[in-house]
């Protein structure tokens, strides 16, 4: 009796660790897990690292993954008139499609952020002209609107997404 109970915890416990182990890794792979609708391109590695050390970056790839009617592609230049633009297209069977373009060399974490929080706009039905009236936004030379929410979100994702030791104070010199 008790060496046929010992078997059945035996098995119990053998059966359970590996998915136990499973469920951990599945969680890890989904916490830095690029959503299937955003093609990264060659900012691939840059937004795993964004999604491993930053909550609000993770928070709005979240967002994109649950919303499949958004399309977003990434990619680099060497020749734009600004840090980074994005140009969001309303297709006529209500899909999004955003090209996301960064300037090369620039601060790719703080930009891919902020400018995932332009396209979150659009998702959330924004009225630029509205925001730029009541001093959130600022209308821009060709009718480009920068708003106030994308830069902090860009800012708060770079803080988040900084090494520890940039928090560290040095000590004094004598």
């Amino acid at each position: 009796m008790f060496a046929r109970r010992l078997c059945t915890v035996l098995l119990m416990v053998l059966f359970a660790a590996p998915r136990t182990l499973g469920a951990q890794q599945l969680e890890e792979t989904c916490s830095t897990a690029i959503p299937v609708n955003v093609d990264a391109g060659v900012f691939r590695h840059d937004m795993i690292a964004l999604l491993r050390h930053s909550g609000t970056f993770r928070a709005q790839c979240e967002r994109l993954a649950r919303t499949p009617r958004v399309h977003v592609t990434i990619a680099a230049t060497l020749n734009l008139s600004s840090r980074a633009q994005t140009v969001i297209r309303r297709l006529a069977s209500g899909a999004i499609s955003a090209d996301v373009v960064l300037l090369f060399g620039e601060n790719y974490r703080e930009l891919l952020a902020h400018e995932f929080e332009h396209i979150l706009e659009q998702l959330d039905g924004v009225d630029l002209r509205q925001e730029a009236a009541e001093g959130r936004a600022w209308l821009l030379s060709g009718g480009v609107f920068e708003t106030r929410r994308a830069i902090e979100t860009g800012v708060q994702v770079r803080r988040e997404a900084e090494p520890q030791h940039a928090h560290a104070v040095a000590p004094p010199t004598r």
